[in-house]
């Protein structure tokens, strides 16, 4: 789903500085589906000419999630979500 701070040298720099940091704010946050026959058009809050943001980040420092992946089908969909929830990650709700 995601790219942290794009290519680069300067992405580089910016995921070493960003270790530093436990919060972030962000400007908008979206995901979509649009389902039909058993495909899911993926979306999210503004698109982008490789796919879609997902988290639009605010500030210094800025995070942006992106998808890139516009058509998945809803079984691949339901599984990507199943892996992510049977990971090692617990998602933190405050």
């Amino acid at each position: 789903i995601t790219a942290l701070g794009g290519e680069g040298t300067a992405a580089a720099l910016q995921r070493t500085f960003l270790r530093f940091f436990k919060e972030f704010n962000y400007e908008k946050m979206g995901l979509s589906c649009q389902l039909r026959q058993d495909i899911c058009k993926m979306g999210g809050v503004e698109s982008t000419p490789s796919g879609f943001v997902i988290v639009k980040g605010k500030g210094a420092p800025s995070v942006n999630v992106n998808g890139f992946t516009q058509y998945v089908s809803w079984k691949d969909l339901l599984a990507r979500i199943q892996r992510i929830t049977d990971g090692n990650t617990k998602a933190i709700v405050e």
